[in-house]
């Protein structure tokens, strides 16, 4: 829950903040050097592309694991049918959900605002000299 819902939205709140107080020009005050230094670390606890690649493993061999516990438990049964129908007793195709490509999304959404922010203000554990990042 951390990893999925908390933190990217506390990510893209910080982000949002740091570029609402530059364009305001409140760039020294306390809470906006805070947020720029905070908002690599909130991303850096975003699992968004680890959930799509766990949906899409998941998806792509879903039909594995039910084979070998339909084997397990019914394995002579299905052989019957098998044999008696020539097709596979059960067969489980997975899919990926639209949800998962809105997943997707959102995570190469956020990385390229995470590079856009970067770039932009630095990084401090990189102690960007060209962004004049003070910490």
């Amino acid at each position: 829950m951390l990893l999925i819902c908390v933190a990217p939205i506390l990510c893209m709140l910080t982000w949002g903040y740091v570029w609402i107080g530059t364009c305001r020009r409140d760039t020294h005050t306390y809470s906006i050097r805070i947020a720029r230094w905070i908002s690599p670390y909130l991303y850096s606890w975003c699992g968004l592309d680890t959930l799509f690649i766990a949906i899409f493993a998941g998806a792509l061999e879903m039909n594995l694991p039910c084979q070998w516990i339909i084997t397990n438990h019914v394995g002579k049964i299905c052989d019957k049918i098998q044999h008696a129908s020539g097709k596979q007793c059960v067969h489980v195709d997975g899919a990926i959900p639209p949800g998962g490509w809105c997943l997707l999304a959102a995570a190469v959404f956020s990385f390229g605002l995470f590079v856009m922010t970067v770039k932009a203000f630095g990084h401090p554990a990189l102690c960007n000299q060209r962004s004049g990042w003070q910490g």
